[in-house]
């Protein structure tokens, strides 16, 4: 296409939205749209949005141009104007912060941290299939919003007597997201609760063990932290961990579902399980987008973006990027060859840290329903809906079925 072709094609088609419902409802056909003839476009007048895969890696990878300090928090009126700094948690600070919390959190994802956390995933992956009702419909979301929060406050290191009211708090947030949380009583009850769990490990009132609440009191201890900074690392993994990995499950299991032949290829071939769970994170990414923003004013393919603009980067659409895909990229393809090569979980500094116990506990709990429950299935009339979520991509509810 030629550039005259394709900045007329571009006045036809309008800027993805990322503030709009209705275009992320209608993602598949948008960002199809968009990619082909506005790959970098403004949908409000501070706002910019990357669709094609070439970019969003890009500006994933460049930590010296963009900073991520408006990261989760979108804003159509000011773009990152109001974010002069980060909060700091982890995906909204900037080297040499960013490098330093990574390191100091990185302890409890290293490979030697959750192979001993495994029999524990595993336990409670084997728990919650044991639990499912058989004979009724039942609601997968609520099932495996359970099972993510647990694995979570299981390597945390939060007793399990407070489970159920974190979750509460934890639920009541995000559906404020990507609203401010700060002012909201949920917020403040959790992070008091979770300061005075910080506090009674600092007084020794709990023994000292391989828990992530445990380091963070020891270095809170040692004055390498304050306590606010410690409330604030509990407070980001309960988060990023919970939601992200109940989204992977939920649209991992309709996509199963809803096709017997993939279900009956998986029970034949166990061993494509892990394949099955790097084509969902590609073709149905739990978070849709991340957000940049560029130290000084900057270009992306050729469009030039300011200082305090806020720079809204597609992970999904570059996720279905024929330039990338193939022409079936829309399509769900366990067999896909490089499906790894997605982004869902990022790439680069801000790559999400928890992205291998996301994937523990999706095989976790796939693997325990491929033996134990085979027969599960979609409840009989059940109709596919996207979650009324700006950032977040799944069903509203799934109904599944496992026959007496």
């Amino acid at each position: 296409m030629s550039t005259a072709e394709q900045g007329a094609a571009a006045d036809a088609v309008a800027a993805f939205d990322p503030m709009s419902l209705a275009d992320h409802h209608h993602a598949e056909q948008r960002l199809t749209e968009v990619r082909a003839c506005c790959p970098v476009s403004q949908p409000h007048p501070r706002m910019h949005f990357l669709a094609a895969y070439a970019d969003v890696e890009q500006v994933l990878v460049d930590n010296t141009r963009f900073s991520a300090r408006s990261n989760f928090r979108l804003d159509a009126t000011e773009g990152a104007r109001p974010f002069r700094t980060g909060s700091g948690a982890l995906p909204s600070s900037d080297p040499p912060a960013h490098t330093a919390l990574r390191l100091r959190l990185r302890r409890w994802f290293a490979p030697r941290a959750l192979r001993r956390l495994q029999p524990r995933v595993e336990e409670l992956a084997r728990a919650a299939v044991a639990d499912l009702p058989i004979g009724v419909d039942f609601n997968l979301i609520t099932v495996s919003k359970g099972l993510a929060a647990q694995v979570v406050y299981a390597l945390i290191g939060l007793p399990e007597q407070d489970w159920s009211q974190l979750q509460a708090w934890s639920d009541a947030l995000h559906e404020t997201l990507p609203a401010p949380l700060n002012g909201t009583p949920e917020y403040q009850a959790m992070m008091a609760r979770l300061q005075a769990l910080i506090e009674a490990r600092r007084r020794r009132d709990v023994p000292p063990d391989e828990s992530v609440i445990s380091g963070l009191a020891e270095a809170v201890e040692a004055g390498d932290l304050s306590a606010a900074e410690a409330v604030i690392h509990v407070w980001q993994l309960i988060q990023a961990g919970t939601e992200t990995t109940s989204s992977l499950i939920a649209n991992l299991l309709h996509t199963l579902l809803s096709d017997r032949d993939r279900w009956r290829l998986l029970q034949h071939r166990p061993e494509l399980v892990e394949a099955a769970i790097e084509e969902s994170l590609r073709r149905d990414a739990p978070i849709q987008y991340v957000m940049r923003t560029p130290y000084e004013p900057t270009a992306v393919s050729g469009c030039p973006i300011d200082v305090d603009e806020q720079i809204v980067i597609g992970l999904q659409s570059a996720n279905w990027d024929r330039e990338v895909w193939g022409a079936d990229a829309l399509e769900f393809d366990i067999e896909r060859d490089r499906s790894a090569g997605h982004l869902a979980f990022g790439r680069g500094a801000h790559a999400c840290l928890g992205a291998p116990l996301a994937r523990m506990e999706a095989e976790a709990f796939l693997s325990e329903l491929l033996r134990r429950r085979p027969e599960i299935m979609l409840a009989d009339g059940y109709v596919h809906e996207l979650a009324p979520e700006l950032m977040v991509r799944r069903p509203t509810h799934l109904l599944l079925h496992i026959p007496n």
